[in-house]
């Protein structure tokens, strides 16, 4: 028997302090079709000098890019109208970067949100927690589908994760 880590089961969540700035709360984000590709890419910081006889380079800063996610749109999800009003977040209405935890399908405890306003991570179960803010929120309509959107994510900072341990 194979130990992969299968794709169904995975939720995303971020801790919502806009809807109740006082008491920050766990939110799941349903109907999640796709999570897109994340994780970081470092920076190439070239030291070629007059000497060198190839290229030379330095590792730099991990920019941790964009994470797309897919929703199938429904009226009634609290966590589709909030992505929608975090994209149109003003840096003068608050900070837009939100707290985001992925969490595998490898169990079932859920993320509790601690004291400070951040995740406490689930203990039986994979995850990758960090800061970001929602650069897009799009939907297309067409004939014979039902309303989906795809969200841009724009990491800021380091991603922790159960597999720093």
């Amino acid at each position: 028997m194979s130990n992969e880590t299968y794709s169904q089961g995975f939720e995303l969540f971020l801790i919502d302090d806009l809807t109740n700035p006082s008491t920050p709360a766990v939110v799941k984000i349903g109907n999640v079709t796709n999570l897109g590709e994340f994780g970081g890419q470092a920076d190439e910081i070239e030291t070629t000098n007059l000497d060198s006889v190839a290229k030379e380079f330095f590792k730099g800063l991990a920019d941790n890019g964009e994470m797309s996610l897919q929703v199938n749109i429904k009226k009634a999800d609290g966590a589709h109208k909030l992505l929608w009003k975090l994209q149109k977040l003003q840096p003068s209405e608050g900070d837009p970067r939100k707290h985001f935890i992925v969490c595998g399908s490898d169990g079932t405890d859920l993320p509790t949100v601690d004291t400070n306003g951040t995740f406490n991570p689930p203990a039986d179960r994979e995850w990758w927690a960090f800061d970001a803010f929602v650069k897009s929120f799009r939907f297309p309509v067409s004939v014979n589908a039902i309303v989906n959107a795809t969200t841009a994510l724009r990491l800021s900072g380091s991603i922790a994760s159960s597999m720093d341990s």
